[in-house]
């Protein structure tokens, strides 16, 4: 499932905390499409949740920020 390296750093970075999908977008250098791809691939696997409110959309890591998982 981690096999992409962006999808690596994705988690790396919702280990620190929830983010929007507007903020994370740039911040991985991805367009919004192909981010919303990879954050569907890691929430079917389980390791993201995904919360939508209006129009904002927010996610987090599943696991802890402890996790050994998450650590480079």
């Amino acid at each position: 499932m981690l096999g992409s390296s962006k999808r690596l750093q994705i988690c790396v970075l919702l280990s620190r905390g929830e983010c929007d999908v507007n903020s994370l977008a740039p911040e991985i250098g991805l367009s919004q499409s192909a981010l919303s791809q990879h954050l569907g691939r890691l929430h079917r696997a389980g390791l993201v949740s995904v919360r939508k409110q209006a129009q904002f959309i927010s996610i987090n890591a599943i696991m802890p920020p402890s996790s050994r998982f998450w650590r480079p």
